[in-house]
């Protein structure tokens, strides 16, 4: 159980434009929740999910929601967690509306390192809820990004004003599903990621692609100068390290995939 926590909580670690999508200045947290339940109805691309999940939100105009979705993807939202062991995910009202306004989305906001990291938004399990590694990486995590990512096209807009730092870098989680993790990464002056060794390897592939600017990184024992248009492949068990000398900025997309991303 606590393994599968850790999983969760991990694997979405490693997406909107603020004003895209106008809402009143301070909605309440149901009305929120309405918003992103009534954009996802419309949203047919997504096979029918049944299944209830929570949100507790903390602080000043907090609560406890349940979210029920039945066969024929009809939504009831009421007060209070699910009766029935489910996951929740926890926030507070200002980092609900940021992800609401676009202006960070849902991964992101729960992106974590580490499992004991805190973050702006995350999942819980209740006592009792104890889902498969697969279910977690082909159902919850595809939802979770589909429930809390408005619009159709959904968009993902990345850079540094959407990211958080995670593992030592700007970050903006992009999409996860089961095999495929997604990421928009930047190392400026003063960031070191995967500074700490322990985070250094990954037990699945990587590729990570040199969008913009130059930078440094350590793939195995080499050390290598990183530029815009280059792209590294990164084999699972290999250490991989990325930093920027003096004023130098680089940008990467790193996708991670295969059993166990």
């Amino acid at each position: 159980m606590n393994i599968l926590k850790l999983l969760f909580v991990s694997i979405i670690a490693i997406c909107f434009i603020g004003d895209v999508i106008p809402f009143e200045e301070k909605a309440s947290v149901e009305a929120l929740l309405k918003s992103f339940i009534e954009d996802y109805e419309k949203n047919d691309t997504f096979p029918e999910l049944p299944f209830e999940f929570g949100v507790k939100i903390q602080g000043p105009g907090g609560g406890e929601w349940r979210i029920r979705i039945n066969e024929n993807k009809q939504f009831s939202l009421k007060k209070g967690l699910p009766e029935k062991p489910a996951f929740y995910v926890i926030a507070d009202l200002e980092i609900l509306t940021k992800v609401h306004r676009g202006n960070m989305n849902a991964l992101t906001a729960a992106g974590k390192a580490r499992g004991s990291d805190i973050t702006p938004m995350d999942v819980k399990f209740q006592e009792g809820y104890e889902p498969s590694e697969k279910y977690i990486r082909s159902v919850l995590l595809p939802f979770y990004f589909h429930f809390f990512t408005r619009g159709v096209p959904e968009i993902i807009p990345f850079g540094e004003k959407y990211s958080r730092v995670i593992h030592g870098g700007n970050a903006v989680a992009l999409y996860y599903d089961l095999g495929l993790r997604t990421s928009w990464y930047q190392v400026k002056k003063g960031m070191f990621i995967n500074k700490d060794l322990k985070d250094a390897v990954n037990p699945f592939h990587s590729l990570f692609i040199c969008i913009k600017g130059k930078g440094k990184g350590r793939i195995g024992d080499k050390i290598l100068d990183l530029k815009e248009g280059m792209a590294i492949f990164v084999p699972a068990g290999m250490i991989h390290q990325f930093w920027a000398d003096g004023e130098d900025i680089l940008d990467m997309i790193l996708i991670m995939f295969g059993e166990g991303a």
